[in-house]
């Protein structure tokens, strides 16, 4: 009866782990629908973003700075791009999933803190629902392109480099000259 057991758990727990694979997100897919919400109340979903091409940084606070270069260089870029690149925008996603009852406070006031020294709104995924629904990586920086229809382009977890950055700046390039 143990052996039975045994072979039947052997081919039972397969089966979510490949439908859970089968499932994950690609470049080409419609992106799913998200709630976030920055420190002091301003909201952003994805159907608010849906006519912008929309480069978004989602990270986990330990490693907000791993692309900062990044963030700043694709923002020069965009402003020495503006013919194709006018409706461009970035959206720097921070997880706070961690944040309870007790701690939130503590989080609005800091991400507050830091929206205001970068000059940026930082938004909140205070539920880790765009963590999860993006399969995007814990403690780490999580790069999305979603173009102006609502589709993903790009897909990156790390820290970016040289030639990672080209193909970002060609792939914006090339669907800012798209929409033209």
């Amino acid at each position: 009866m143990k052996k039975a057991f045994l072979v039947f758990l052997f081919f039972l727990i397969p089966i979510p782990l490949f439908s859970l694979a089968a499932d994950s997100l690609q470049i080409g897919d419609k992106a799913p629908s998200f709630f976030i919400e920055s420190a002091d109340g301003k909201k952003l979903n994805l159907e608010m973003i849906i006519g912008n091409l929309s480069l978004i940084f989602y990270e986990d606070r330990s490693v907000v700075e791993k692309n900062n270069d990044i963030k700043y260089h694709l923002s020069q870029f965009r402003d020495n791009n503006l013919s194709l690149l006018h409706n461009f925008q970035i959206v720097q996603v921070v997880d706070a999933s961690s944040a309870n009852f007790l701690t939130k406070t503590i989080w609005k006031r800091k991400l507050l803190q830091n929206s205001q020294k970068n000059n940026i709104v930082i938004y909140a995924d205070w539920a880790g629902d765009m963590l999860r629904d993006y399969q995007l990586k814990r403690k780490e920086s999580n790069l999305i392109i979603v173009d102006q229809s609502g589709i993903i382009r790009y897909l990156f977890s790390g820290k970016v480099n040289d030639q990672e950055l080209k193909i970002i700046e060609d792939l914006l390039l090339s669907i800012g000259r798209e929409s033209l």
